[in-house]
């Protein structure tokens, strides 16, 4: 029918302009009374026509092949196995570790779970020990020495722990862990019990020595009772390995930070622990594992009594301002302090012990005996005595004038040193209170610093020439009756506070650093043997006697001019 109107030629006349438009409607009008009526459409237009479903299903399928391969390669690149976790312990295999509880370093090369690495430690033998991250480098330090000529085994699992990934994409998994470590070492021999005749000071010899830190770093240090370090080092200095421990939170609010914090070291030099955060000036009984030291509290010190895990035991004592020097010992069991130049005494329970008289001290020496019943004291206006408290009431008994350096053996006597014009005269007293003079010094050559070796039969000195001489200062060990005075470590080096260990190897002193000029402690390890210098020293005097028989060999030029009273002491 469209067909035809388009073959139809126009009407004429034209048709009337609505007439396409009745005829459109009347078309369609008869279109749906004839023509068969069709399905209505569904609501989705998808057809499950065979062919429509297999382009559907073609393309499902090649979407999740393209979003597998993605996770595959994503998977791959996350799963791959990264290097195993190597661990280097620089203690390994050595023979010669100290006693002293010097701490042992595990330094791990990649990323581990450290609380499972740190519970995993096993130690053989059994030994309580103390656990420390530092960064990548586990820390572990003994509670207490270590047994000598011991082999030691640490065992532990390094479990891995998650790997860093450069990619955001890839999913951070854990390193390849390394198989279970095992490391062994073995500690010194033990050393000698400090008793004649398996030890004798006469036979000691000057080994080497070693700087335990740089000038500055440490401001003093003392033997324990047990040969273990203690030191006053400035707060917030490094421990194990660099672990920074700063201090100050002990202080109260309002209170100036404190400066200074007392440190338990091995004898080479490692800081093992902060004992006493914002303490100072440490002492030590000559046994024990008890130290003293002075901690300040805003404008006040209070004297703390500690073990040497750092436990509080007891405040025994405060006073006001900064205290000048450390208190004393006598025996283990009570403490001498000076409080605002007036001395006093006081036992752990913060006790006070009479003494006979208000004793007036400034900067002169106060030493107590081992077994505690006698103190020497230079006192301002009364000289030097000694005060026995042994006596109820307790006493005093005059010194020789002048006598200063006070020093105890562990078997009582006193030593010390009379100052005069040109010359030192060293005087001992067998029962701690009569004194007699042993030895003096060549003239233009000044005496100080005494300290007996742990037999009680020598004691060491630090000799240093006068203004007038130009003598060469040196360390001394003299025989306890005055004789045999012979060099002691390096020529020509100026030897201050000189303090032998109680194991009787070590020697702690301090020293001027020649680069710096600035004051440092260090530690000389000693040879107690002794009977290779002896054999030494008998071959030379033959060899030289042998070649001239008429002229004896000559004595040591560093040690001429010593001599020995034959008359009274001096008064």
């Amino acid at each position: 029918m469209v067909d035809l109107l388009k073959g139809s030629r126009p009407a004429t006349p034209p048709l009337d302009p609505h007439f396409r438009s009745y005829l459109r409607a009347k078309l369609m009008t008869e279109a749906r009374q004839t023509l068969p009526r069709s399905a209505s459409r569904p609501w989705y237009a998808f057809s499950f026509k065979r062919r429509t479903l297999a382009l559907s299903m073609g393309a499902v399928a090649a979407g999740f092949l393209v979003v597998l391969g993605v996770q595959v390669y994503l998977r791959t690149s996350a799963v791959q196995p990264g290097p195993a976790v190597a661990v280097v312990v620089p203690i390994s295999n050595k023979t010669d570790v100290a006693t002293t509880a010097e701490p042992i370093e595990l330094n791990f090369s990649g990323p581990v779970d450290k609380n499972a690495v740190a519970e995993s430690v096993q130690i053989e033998p059994a030994t309580a020990v103390t656990k420390t991250w530092v960064g990548s480098t586990l820390i572990i330090t003994p509670t207490h020495p270590l047994a000598p000529n011991t082999t030691y085994t640490v065992r532990l699992q390094p479990s891995a722990g998650p790997a860093a990934s450069a990619s955001p994409l890839v999913r951070p998994t854990p390193t390849v862990a390394a198989t279970p470590l095992v490391v062994h070492f073995s500690t010194v021999r033990a050393i000698p019990p400090v008793t004649p005749p398996s030890y004798k000071s006469s036979n000691v010899t000057y080994g080497h020595d070693n700087r335990l830190d740089k000038s500055g770093t440490i401001l003093n240090a003392i033997w324990t009772g047990a040969g273990q370090l203690i030191a006053t080092r400035p707060a917030g200095q490094g421990g194990p390995a660099g672990l920074a421990t700063p201090s100050g939170s002990a202080s109260p609010s309002g209170s100036p930070a404190a400066s200074t914090d007392v440190w338990l070291m091995s004898s080479s030099g490692t800081p093992i622990r902060n004992l006493a955060p914002g303490a100072m000036l440490p002492s030590a009984p000559a046994s024990g594992s008890l130290f003293a030291a002075w901690t300040l509290r805003g404008g006040q010190a209070s004297l703390d009594v500690r073990d040497l895990q750092g436990t509080l035991i007891a405040t025994v004592a405060i006073v006001n301002g900064t205290p000048k020097r450390p208190a004393v010992w006598l025996g283990s069991d009570r403490l001498a302090y000076v409080d605002n130049g007036v001395l006093k005494l006081v036992d752990l329970h913060a006790m006070p012990v009479p003494l006979p008289s208000t004793i007036k001290v400034d900067r002169g020496s106060v030493e107590g005996s081992p077994n505690g019943t006698l103190l020497a004291v230079e006192t301002v206006d009364s000289g030097s005595i000694v005060v026995d408290l042994s006596a109820s009431p307790a006493f005093s008994s005059p010194l020789q004038q002048g006598a200063t350096g006070f020093a105890w053996s562990p078997k009582g006597e006193l030593a010390f040193v009379v100052q005069r014009a040109s010359t030192t005269g060293l005087y001992v007293a067998a029962d701690g209170k009569h004194a007699g003079m042993v030895a003096a010094s060549p003239s233009g050559q000044m005496w100080s610093d005494l300290n007996w070796a742990p037999d009680a039969s020598s004691l060491l000195l630090a000799s240093r020439p006068d203004d007038s001489s130009a003598g060469n200062p040196n360390l001394l060990v003299i025989d306890r009756d005055g004789s045999s005075p012979r060099p002691f470590g390096t020529p020509r080096v100026e030897y201050s506070a000189p303090e032998w260990s109680p194991s009787g190897d070590l020697v702690l002193f301090t020293r001027r650093d020649d680069a710096t000029g600035g004051i440092t402690f260090q530690v000389a390890t000693l040879s107690i043997s002794g009977s290779n210098a002896a054999e030494h020293r008998d071959r030379l005097f033959r060899r030289a006697t042998d070649r001239h028989p008429a002229r004896p060999a000559l004595p040591d030029p560093r040690c001429a001019g010593v001599r020995r009273p034959t008359a009274q002491p001096w008064a």
